[in-house]
C-alpha cells in the first residue's frame, strides 16, 4: 500500500509492537525495514540502525531509510517531536499515582509507612520526597 508521503507500507505481515514489519526466517524474527536496506544499499554496519526519515515504522520505501546511530535516532526524535510523555501514571509499570505522590509529600507518616501503603521501597519515598523523582508533580 502506498501513502500520499510516498511511504511503501507492508500490509500482508504483522507488525511488532513499535509498528515496524516482522518477519520469521529460520525461526528468527527480522524487521523488514532493515532487510530492504541492505537489498538496496548494503550491509549495515555494527552498531548502527536504520531510521526512516517519513518517521512511519511501517514503510519499507528505500528512498526513506537511512542509517545512523540510535543517538541519531533519538535526536530525529526529539527535533520531531514525537517522544511520547511517559512520566508517572503514563509509564506502563508505576507504581504511584500522581495523587500519592502528594500525599508522600504531605509528610503525615514515615517513610516505611508510605512505602508499606503504596507496596513500594523506601527508597523510592525518598526520591520523591527530596525532589529527586516524580518531579513533574505539582503540589506539596
Amino acid at each position: 500500500m502506498y501513502t500520499e508521503a510516498g511511504c511503501h507500507e507492508v500490509i500482508s505481515h504483522s507488525l511488532s509492537s513499535y509498528r515496524y514489519v516482522q518477519l520469521e526466517r529460520d525461526g528468527r524474527r527480522y524487521q523488514l525495514h532493515r532487510e530492504i536496506y541492505e537489498q538496496h544499499h548494503g550491509p549495515i554496519p555494527p552498531g548502527m540502525v536504520v531510521r526512516h526519515i517519513c518517521d512511519n515504522p511501517a514503510c519499507i520505501n528505500p528512498g526513506h531509510l537511512r542509517i545512523g546511530t540510535q543517538a541519531d535516532n533519538v535526536a530525529d526524535m526529539h527535533a520531531r517531536r514525537r517522544q511520547a510523555d511517559r512520566r508517572g501514571e503514563a509509564h506502563g509499570e508505576a507504581k504511584l499515582t500522581d495523587a500519592a505522590v502528594r500525599h508522600i509529600r504531605r509528610r503525615e507518616m514515615t517513610g516505611r509507612a508510605y512505602a508499606a501503603l503504596y507496596g513500594v521501597s523506601e527508597s523510592a519515598v525518598s526520591l520523591v520526597l527530596r525532589g529527586k523523582a516524580w518531579t513533574h508533580v505539582e503540589g506539596e
